[in-house]
């Protein structure tokens, strides 16, 4: 049996390599792991984490997940095999968050409090995960991961910590969304151009496409479920958001915005854009004529946009140099009130329905998983 740690906190059972997930702030308990007779290997991730695989088959001879107290049960082999495995572990910090988990104020960001975070779940998802839609009422939610080669669809039911079937998706598949009760929309980013598909919410069958000017960078919903605004835009030209509308099938109209956009959220009405830049600056964009209202920052560098059912919330996903985080804005006062921790490989998030809890999309090329967090107040 192996055992297979996917972020800060959680671990998984797998039938090959074991890892460890750790920030870059502990690779230096890396090589130590080693000097205690552990097999280990380990490389640096492109988010700055450092992923240590680890063969725990001489230690370990039965794994058991309890998904109501959320705990694991490890069977040793031998009692002294079990002390000496413990030991190591927690002697190299990889079993505690040897950073700590308290986020600190980005760089460029209004003063904020720092809020230590774990946690609430941590539920399975495929490798390589890109995207994730907004679970409905009955607990799905739809999962995007692959390579470039190859790509699935895969309903994730936050209720049980079930997943369902993989269903193929296109190759050129670069983002997901879906509103309540609404379709799925995959966006496709091909060499030449970009469309929308939309799939069966209860499936994931493809039942229609619609072209948009250029390669699709992100997707988001509004808030009746059936409208798309999708960002699109080649590398290094133009970019837009097209509103298109699964019902009718047809594009009803372009926004243009930033050539360096990454990540857009209507407002409730749809009247407004939020657009993130890389920079961690967020412009307000008018539907109506495309003029920049006003700008304000989140801190660099910016992943992707959410806003809460009831548009007061903002959330600004991160990525840096020293790991991810959520900037919380108060849409109203365009100020970052509190900054949260995220995981390691984090690529996107989205608010539950209630608004309680976020969940935060983990993607690696060996690793996917979701992470719900409790909403800082």
């Amino acid at each position: 049996m192996k055992l297979q740690v996917v972020s800060d906190y959680q671990v998984r059972s797998q039938e090959s390599a074991t890892s460890y997930v750790l920030p870059s702030c502990v690779a230096s308990s890396v090589p130590r792991l080693g000097k205690r007779g552990l097999s280990v290997t380990w490389h640096r991730t492109q988010f700055g984490a450092i992923v240590v695989h680890l063969d725990l088959a001489e230690f370990i001879s039965s794994l058991h997940w309890s998904v109501k107290g959320g705990n694991w049960t490890m069977q040793f082999l031998s009692r002294a095999r079990g002390a000496f495995l413990v030991a190591a572990l927690l002697a190299t910090g990889a079993l505690a968050a040897g950073c700590g988990s308290s986020a600190s104020t980005p760089s460029g960001t209004p003063a904020t409090s720092g809020v230590s975070t774990k946690p609430m779940k941590i539920f399975p998802a495929p490798a390589g995960l890109i995207a994730a839609g907004q679970p409905q009422s009955d607990g799905t939610m739809w999962l995007l991961a692959g390579t470039s080669s190859a790509k699935t669809l895969t309903s994730l039911n936050v209720a049980t910590g079930k997943l369902g079937q993989p269903v193929p998706a296109s190759s050129n598949a670069s983002s997901l969304a879906q509103g309540q009760r609404g379709p799925i929309a995959i966006g496709l980013a091909t060499p030449t151009g970009g469309a929308v598909q939309f799939a069966n919410p209860l499936t994931g069958a493809v039942t229609s496409s619609v072209p948009v000017p250029a390669q699709v960078r992100q997707v988001s919903v509004g808030v009746n479920g059936t409208t798309f605004y999708v960002l699109n835009g080649a590398p290094g030209g133009a970019a837009n958001v097209a509103i298109v509308s699964s019902t009718s099938g047809a594009v009803g109209a372009t926004v243009p915005v930033s050539s360096s956009a990454v990540s857009v959220v209507p407002n409730p009405d749809g009247s407004q854009l939020f657009v993130l830049q890389p920079t961690g600056v967020v412009q307000v964009v008018s539907v109506q004529n495309g003029t920049i209202l006003g700008h304000f920052p989140v801190g660099a560098t910016g992943v992707q946009l959410a806003l809460s059912s009831d548009g007061t919330t903002l959330y600004a996903m991160k990525s840096t140099a020293a790991g991810c985080n959520v900037g919380v804005v108060n849409v109203v006062s365009q100020q970052v009130t509190t900054v949260m921790g995220a995981p390691a490989g984090c690529v996107g998030l989205v608010p539950s329905p209630g608004g309680t809890t976020i969940f935060d999309a983990v993607g690696l090329p060996t690793v996917g998983n979701i992470q719900e967090f409790q909403v800082a107040s």
